[in-house]
């Protein structure tokens, strides 16, 4: 064997290393993307706020019907609707609550 061809060897080996190498970490950045996502949507899932809700849905008896359940949603509409416009206008966006005011209409 000569010296090109040793040369040519080891390059031939070179390339394949660094796009196998470059295939793992595509794989392992990928993955570790994913993961962060994940972790930034429990954060942002599981506030305070999140936590006491589940509390509250958790205190529904079993077997309680939709009338039961749905007339504590107008009342609580009937006691935070000024709230609820107090935020929406310091924050000048109508969106906020939507989701509870369009379930007690």
């Amino acid at each position: 064997m000569d010296l090109s061809t040793i040369a040519n060897g080891a390059t031939a080996l070179t390339v394949l290393t660094g796009v196998g190498f470059g295939l793992v970490e595509a794989r392992r950045a990928r993955k570790e993307r994913e993961e962060r996502a994940a972790f930034a949507a429990l954060d942002a899932i599981l506030s305070p706020e999140w936590m006491k809700s589940i509390v509250i849905v958790h205190a529904i008896p079993e077997g309680a019907t939709a009338a039961e359940i749905g007339g504590t949603v107008p009342m609580a509409w009937r006691n935070l609707r000024q709230y609820v416009e107090f935020e929406r206008d310091q924050s000048g966006s109508q969106k906020s609550w939507e989701w509870f005011q369009w379930l007690a209409e």
